[in-house]
């Protein structure tokens, strides 16, 4: 289970007006538990204003080629984490960071000659450009197209970064969709000139920049990190060219807005028992009725780990060894996570009136 450490920051960069770079070090001797695949994202903790905040923020970089762990923060309007980071934090500040987590990645191999096709918008460049990195790092024979949104040119978060990976690697294309290029009066001309590359992500843009910009001849993976809306408008349009739902990969930042079934409570209405599993203790404790695993296990004193709160991460995530459970919602595990007894705690209610959970997995 991924645990929480103190690392300090080493380095902050102003990568556009709302939006920081962080880079962190790493302690002597914990390097092993900060080894990460590229498109993961590590959980930052800190006590701001005398609560308990939990953040997970996916890492930038690349081990092979940057050699460092570095995240991208966007500042949220009323987000206390990425305001303290943006506007507080200073180089020599230490903060808990949790090992990395995730799924969001490919699974490389130097063998192969893969193409990958990936869309960003926003901050959820920041696992993609890590992909981007990973990929070009590890199989030299694999192509990567990214189609990347942004309001402005000033938006661009990783702009030069970007740039300069285009311009050293022949297997990579770069390609922006300004959604207020109109606006625009210098730069990137090229996007100036063509409407596929002005406005938002829909469906007939989409199509058009596959159509034009990528292969579709050949079996492509797909990485799509940004905004809820726009996620679901290229899923869909991809699964209209009759993409493969196993090439398609989506990272969620933000639980989707759609409504969801109720959540059964346990069998007899009442409350259930629960043996939980934590660094190496088995404690019980009482869940009741309507009650998340986690809500539970925090409030009989457990360190249970966390983030989202929102089935979009899997911090929380443990092996069901005994009784059912209901998830409410999931957007992480895959059905094979699921057939094998892993759950989302945060979103887990009792169906059985006991359960064994085991977060030491």
């Amino acid at each position: 289970m991924p645990k929480f450490h103190t690392l300090k920051i080493k380095d902050i960069r102003q990568e556009t007006g709302d939006t920081v770079s962080i880079a962190f070090d790493i302690p002597e001797g914990e390097e092993k538990d900060f080894e990460f695949i590229n498109g993961q994202y590590i959980t930052l903790r800190e006590f701001i204003e005398g609560e308990d905040i939990r953040r997970s923020y996916s890492l930038s970089s690349c081990l092979k080629t940057d050699n460092e762990h570095r995240i991208a923060v966007k500042k949220v309007p009323g987000g206390r984490m990425s305001t303290w980071l943006n506007h507080e934090a200073k180089v020599g500040d230490t903060i808990h960071v949790m090992s990395p987590e995730g799924h969001f990645h490919p699974n490389f191999d130097a063998a192969v000659a893969k193409s990958y096709v990936l869309f960003a918008a926003g901050s959820g460049i920041t696992p993609i450009i890590s992909i981007v990195k990973g990929v070009l790092a590890n199989e030299p024979n694999s192509q990567v197209v990214l189609f990347y949104g942004s309001k402005t040119e000033e938006d661009i978060i990783f702009k030069a970064e970007l740039e300069q990976l285009q311009a050293n690697n022949d297997r990579f294309k770069f390609y922006n969709i300004l959604s207020r290029a109109e606006e625009e009066k210098k730069g990137l001309s090229i996007f100036k000139k063509k409407d596929v590359f002005k406005g938002r992500f829909d469906n007939k843009k989409v199509v058009a920049l596959l159509n034009n910009y990528a292969d579709l001849s050949v079996e492509n993976e797909f990485f799509i990190c940004g905004p809820n809306g726009m996620m679901d408008t290229i899923h869909n349009a991809l699964k209209n060219l009759r993409v493969s739902e196993e090439n398609i990969h989506v990272e969620y930042f933000a639980t989707p807005d759609q409504e969801e079934e109720a959540t059964p409570t346990s069998t007899g209405g009442g409350d259930a028992t629960a043996v939980i599993l934590l660094d190496g203790e088995e404690k019980e404790i009482t869940i009741p009725a309507g009650t998340t695993i986690l809500d539970a296990a925090i409030d009989n004193g457990l360190d249970a780990p966390y983030s989202c709160r929102g089935a979009v991460c899997s911090s929380c995530m443990a092996k069901l060894e005994e009784g059912e459970v209901k998830m409410k919602m999931n957007y992480i595990l895959t059905d094979g996570e699921i057939d094998e007894g892993f759950i989302v705690t945060c979103q887990s209610t009792c169906v059985t009136d006991k359960v064994k959970v085991n977060y030491d997995i």
